[in-house]
């Protein structure tokens, strides 16, 4: 059972600073999907500190494909980043991927702008290459970075 409202987790990403509002309200929609309809295809993980959640993950296989996920969300609460949540949530990811039983592809799409060079500095810190831009794409001056791994069955 996962510990946490849709409100709480939508205000804990955007406490992050990071997030612009509409980004904000597909959180929102994802998260509804998440936790209030199972079947939805998404997943999510949680990571609690005394019992109130420090930061979350949502997943789940990428459309129209065999092998691949999608990890579409990430969140660090603001007060517990850089203590290694987000390394343990992927690694957590990864291996309920890696429990499919087949090797996967994990694709991570994220922002260029600056204030997302952290994100990306983490995600190439945990094994994931860059694997392409595609420029402007989210806005003028905001590009697409994607991500990818291939995750090996336990």
């Amino acid at each position: 059972m996962i510990m946490g409202t849709t409100d709480a987790f939508v205000s804990m990403a955007r406490d992050t600073q990071v997030f612009r509002p509409e980004e904000l309200d597909i959180l929102r929609e994802v998260l509804t999907d998440c936790l209030d309809k199972p079947g939805s295809g998404y997943r999510m993980l949680v990571h609690s500190v005394d019992g109130a959640p420090a930061g979350f993950a949502i997943f789940g296989r990428s459309p129209c494909t065999m092998a691949s996920w999608d990890l579409y969300w990430l969140v660090v609460d603001k007060r517990f980043q850089s203590k290694g949540i987000g390394r343990l949530l992927v690694a957590q990811v990864e291996n309920e991927i890696a429990r499919s039983g087949a090797k996967a592809g994990v694709r991570v799409e994220t922002s260029g702008r600056p204030d997302y060079l952290a994100a990306r500095t983490f995600y190439a810190r945990v094994g994931y290459i860059q694997a392409g831009i595609l420029q402007e794409f989210y806005a003028p001056g905001d590009d697409l970075v994607l991500f990818y791994k291939l995750v090996t069955p336990a």
